[in-house]
């Protein structure tokens, strides 16, 4: 799973380091993997929003070759903001209660047609709303895209470097 491991860790950082603010500050104060954080009260109240969550996963696997897989990799991200304030269509607290949705686009202005050998190249295929059990509005964004998983030919080093591939046959 060291291609989970590395998009989170590259897109992460990007994300974090990219999405800003309207004061040129980063956007997310919070940045982790999904776990359903918002819906545990205790868990929620301990995160500093905005956070940005991120779940991996694949729905379409061709092994290439006895080491080699063509995934694709589906990422979803998770934009989850604190909000009271009112979204009526009259409500004067209106345009600041909707500001979640500018950081949505905001990260799919990014990601969208996004390139990287950590995740491969970005395309959004959904966005919907999460329903939560807090005061917390969230919105998931997925992506998908191909990598090409050749972890089992990386060779590790320490303790458990893993087995000597094994001979399927003598020549």
């Amino acid at each position: 799973m060291r291609i989970v491991s590395n998009a989170y860790q590259h897109l992460g950082r990007f994300l974090k380091d990219s999405v800003l603010d309207d004061d040129g500050r980063p956007a997310f104060n919070w940045v982790d993997l999904w776990y359903e954080q918002t819906e545990y009260p205790e868990l929620a109240e301990a995160i500093d929003y905005p956070a940005l969550f991120f779940d991996f996963g694949s729905d379409d696997l061709n092994t290439v070759g006895l080491k080699e897989q063509d995934v694709r990799l589906i990422t979803n991200l998770y934009v989850a903001v604190s909000t009271l304030q009112d979204t009526n269509l009259e409500s004067v607290e209106r345009n600041e209660a909707l500001h979640y949705f500018e950081l949505c686009a905001r990260v799919h202005e990014l990601l969208q047609g996004y390139a990287h050998p950590a995740v491969g190249n970005l395309d959004r295929i959904g966005f919907s709303p999460v329903s939560t059990n807090t005061n917390l509005i969230v919105y998931r964004l997925t992506y998908a895209s191909r990598i090409f998983d050749i972890s089992p030919l990386v060779k590790r080093e320490g303790p458990n470097p893993g087995p000597e591939p094994t001979k399927l046959f003598d020549v």
